[in-house]
């Protein structure tokens, strides 16, 4: 179990549009990807249903779906994160050399 990844399967005869118990989180939350009988998968797109619900439309036949959430500002908060941290160790070196270099003047 994982709070990001749901898998589940439907066997509709015709197309129909799925409204999950998922919060819609924006174009960039969860992704969808259907599976059919032999191995193909499609990604499907997510709408905004049912006044906040995330939504697909599902093909009919036997498909299995794998649902997955990314954050959308993941890889940005990332991004921001690591250059932070590098800041951090550059002015925690240079005070560290400031200090080393003002001890041996004294």
């Amino acid at each position: 179990y994982n709070v990001n990844d749901f898998t589940f399967t439907t066997n509709y005869s015709t197309p129909r549009f799925v409204v999950t118990q998922l919060a819609y989180t924006g174009k960039n939350g969860w992704r969808v990807v259907a599976i059919d009988e032999s191995g193909n998968r499609t990604n499907l797109k997510v709408y905004n249903s049912m006044g906040g619900f995330a939504g697909f439309v599902a093909p009919s036949g036997a498909i299995k779906y794998e649902m997955s959430y990314i954050s959308p500002a993941f890889k940005e908060g990332l991004i921001i994160s690591l250059i932070s941290l590098f800041g951090s160790c550059v002015i925690v070196s240079a005070g560290y050399v400031i200090t080393k270099i003002k001890r041996k003047e004294n």
